[in-house]
């Protein structure tokens, strides 16, 4: 895993501040450094290099194809590059074991576009292509590895972080109020947008070529909604046992590639199914113990240690843990935004951060459960959200928006205690984790116009009025209603997993795990995304996935044959930690400082009023506006550096 940068028809380019600018994501690549560049065409390449495969210096980059046509630098793993070698490339007098030069030598036979079609792995990579003088920048079918570019006055510049592109500026970039209005709704800007106007992230499964005639062409070649629509007309027919088998030998094929490495390698367990399906057939495939990593956390409430333990020590890996504080959490949150650039506010980046620095000190390679949830039908509103459409869409909206707006004006400390009061005498399977949050997210969901809308609301903050003053007024629920995938050929369960892999996996999930993991030079692999099996899972009839309110069915199935029924089998509860708690208590102070009436005066584009008041209500307990007040702090916190 690594870090690129690179300009075209940069003024300001050489090869010093070319250097400069690679050294700002050193993280990614501590093992090597390496300049190419062009002056004639003004274009200019770097990496920076973390060894997996043939950790010689004949994996050294920018590397140079056979043919002198193509340059690349690269970022990512070939998981097939062996095969593709032992299938088409016979006689060829190969230099080194590197995926990147049966890259190069697929784009010398085939061209770019061809090779992408053939290629299995996890990318972001850029390309000179000197006889059509284009630089191709290219990203990974589901977007597990980054990729950013600036096009404006200053040329076309690219890297692997914002930062990088930060630096080659000559000015500090806009901020978009529209992105951050997203951001606040949504934890997360989703691509192709930054936090920056003129700054986009390269959409996941596309490639775009930039000339240097100055025009630019962007395709698509591996589209989601396509590969759906597609695998949805040609639905798995045969029965319960063919898919189950299918399914583990395709996931046996794919960790079988992706355990190939010149360096040590692990996984990530939580306890959870995706977690300990990847761990339990690692396992079973290798002779000696599996190294495996889990993060504990103080509060119990939060802590799937002892279930990723007993599972652990059921299957006989080489188990290693670490146990959270929120002193652990108050220590990382000053280095938040050098890790992510931009603002980001899901919470579960510190203990992914956590887990990524406690695995390093082992391996070099950990794999990840990242995409079953999306893929298999795991996220509890799969399970919930058409229920609870159905029931809504029986009363008129007029007396729904009445109910909300009536139990909206009841006192929030007396419904928080009879709430709580009457939470406690549930049985534990069926416990409501923070009641008040949900009540008030009822209240929101009532008005909800159509199941779209209700998704919508069920993945946003806010009530749609993110706190941001803008010049023009902008819609978050127009946003999403264009932006978010909405199909009538499709049920409203599959239109809300379409949109959580398009959007939350690649702009979210995968984000987070990567800027974690490579702050600590860590490469992550997530099997689930191999596309055959992500091709797969389309095809299957949705009673696979979720099967008599049962979320995740045929991996459960699958998981079976490895480990105990009851080893695995529990209440979902997610990688999250006490935010709630900690605002209240060790993290009162920091939070308080960043949203005080004094630094709120600084951003004359955020309603400290509706701020405050949140802030307020959160500290008194009269409501848990957790999510949305941590999406402010990331905001601030990352404003203020």
């Amino acid at each position: 895993m690594c870090g690129i940068v690179g300009a075209l028809g940069n003024n300001k380019a050489c090869n010093k501040s070319i250097e400069e600018m690679a050294n700002t994501l050193k993280h990614r690549g501590p093992d090597d450094f390496g300049i190419w560049s062009d002056t004639n065409n003004n274009i200019f390449l770097a990496h920076r290099r973390l060894s997996i495969l043939d950790l010689s210096n004949n994996g050294h980059q920018p590397m140079i194809s056979e043919s002198e046509r193509y340059i690349v630098v690269f970022n990512g793993e070939i998981y097939n590059h062996m095969d593709l070698r032992e299938k088409y490339f016979k006689g060829y007098r190969w230099k080194s074991t590197s995926d990147t030069e049966t890259l190069l030598a697929s784009f010398d036979k085939w061209g770019i576009e061809k090779t992408l079609e053939l290629l299995e792995g996890m990318f972001a990579f850029a390309v000179w292509d000197s006889h059509e003088r284009s630089l191709n920048l290219v990203r990974d079918r589901f977007g597990e590895k980054p990729l950013f570019y600036y096009r404006g006055e200053q040329g076309i510049i690219f890297a692997s972080e914002l930062k990088a592109i930060e630096s080659l500026l000559d000015s500090k970039p806009e901020i978009d109020t529209d992105s951050l209005s997203i951001f606040l709704s949504l934890s997360y800007i989703p691509s192709p947008l930054s936090i920056y106007k003129n700054i986009f992230k390269l959409d996941s499964g596309h490639i775009i070529k930039f000339h240097i005639d100055d025009y630019q062409v962007s395709k698509t070649y591996w589209s989601l909604e396509d590969k759906y629509s597609y695998a949805r007309q040609n639905i798995f027919e045969r029965g319960d046992n063919d898919a189950i088998n299918i399914l583990e030998n395709l996931l046996k094929n794919t960790l079988k590639n992706q355990s190939i490495s010149d360096v040590p390698l692990g996984t990530f367990l939580s306890g959870g199914i995706d977690s300990t399906l990847i761990t339990s057939l690692l396992q079973s495939m290798s002779i000696e113990p599996v190294k495996t990593f889990t993060i504990g956390f103080d509060k119990k409430e939060f802590d799937e240690s002892y279930y990723a333990k007993n599972i652990a020590s059921y299957l006989g890996t080489d188990h290693n843990e670490l146990f959270v504080t929120s002193e652990d959490a108050l220590n990382i949150i000053p280095f938040l935004q050098d890790i992510y650039d931009e603002p980001f506010a899901d919470s579960s980046q510190i203990p992914t951060f956590l887990i990524s620095k406690l695995a390093k000190k082992d391996v070099t390679v950990a794999l990840s459960g990242d995409g079953a949830d999306e893929l298999f039908g795991g996220y509890n509103r799969y399970i919930f959200a058409e229920k609870i459409w159905r029931l809504l869409n029986k009363f008129p909206l007029s007396i729904r928006k009445k109910s909300s707006n009536f139990l909206s004006f009841l006192p929030n400390n007396l419904v928080s205690t009879f709430l709580n009061t009457s939470n406690s005498f549930l049985p534990n399977k069926i416990k409501f984790a923070y009641p008040m949050t949900k009540y008030l997210k009822i209240c929101d969901l009532l008005t909800s116009e159509s199941d779209q809308e209700l998704y919508h609301r069920l993945i946003t903050f806010w009530s749609f009025n993110p706190p941001v003053k803008t010049k023009k007024e902008f819609d978050i629920r127009k946003y999403l209603k264009d932006s978010f995938t909405c199909s009538s050929n499709y049920s409203f369960l599959e239109n809300m997993m379409i949109s959580d892999l398009r959007y939350y996996l690649t702009d979210n999930i995968l984000q987070k795990v990567d800027r974690a993991s490579m702050a600590n030079s860590l490469e992550t692999r997530a099997p689930f995304l191999d596309h055959k099996i992500a091709e797969f899972s389309f095809s299957l009839p949705i009673d696979m996935k979720l099967r008599n309110g049962e979320s995740k069915w045929i991996l459960k199935q699958i998981l079976k044959r490895y480990v105990p029924k009851n080893l695995f089998e529990r209440k979902k509860m997610g990688f999250s930690i006490p935010i709630d708690n900690w605002l209240r208590g060790s993290l009162k102070n920091w939070a308080g400082d960043l949203m005080s009436e004094e630094n709120l005066s600084k951003v004359d584009f955020l309603d400290a009023k509706s701020i405050n008041n949140a802030w307020s209500a959160h500290l008194k307990g009269k409501g848990n506006f957790q999510y949305p007040l941590w999406n402010i702090l990331m905001f601030l916190s990352w404003y203020d550096k």
